[in-house]
């Protein structure tokens, strides 16, 4: 029992601190099963952004020992809000999920960017740490 909870923590450990891995093995895998309906991608990007979510906190806390995490989850959250109550001025009728469908796709690319900035800037200082 003991060693299947230490083998869980680990691959969950690795997801966390590489979410790419995560994306490219399920891009792969529902690429291969072509009866899931979808893009595949699109599937692959879902997940992996609510990965992402907790992979910048745990990188911050790991390489720079700052924790980021409660501010993340309420700049996502406030920024949904702003953009759902931009379209609700312009149009009462809303339709949430068609906006957090597109938001969530865009807060993929702003956490992926953030999240290799973050390991660049880690590369940057360790590299001119060593000289």
């Amino acid at each position: 029992m003991c060693n299947q909870v230490s083998v869980l923590f680990n691959v969950l450990h690795l997801i966390v601190l590489y979410p790419f891995l995560l994306f490219f093995f399920l891009f792969f895998l529902l690429k291969r099963f072509k009866r899931i309906k979808g893009n595949a991608m699109h599937r692959a990007m879902d997940v992996t952004t609510c990965i992402l979510l907790f992979s910048i906190q745990a990188l911050c806390q790991t390489l720079y020992g700052y924790d980021l995490g409660v501010l993340i989850q309420i700049l996502v959250t406030l920024t949904f809000m702003v953009i759902v109550l931009r379209k609700w001025y312009k149009n009462p009728e809303v339709q949430v999920a068609k906006i957090f469908k597109k938001f969530w796709r865009i807060l993929f690319l702003v956490l992926s960017s953030i999240y290799l900035i973050m390991l660049l800037v880690y590369a940057i200082l360790k590299s001119v740490e060593l000289f």
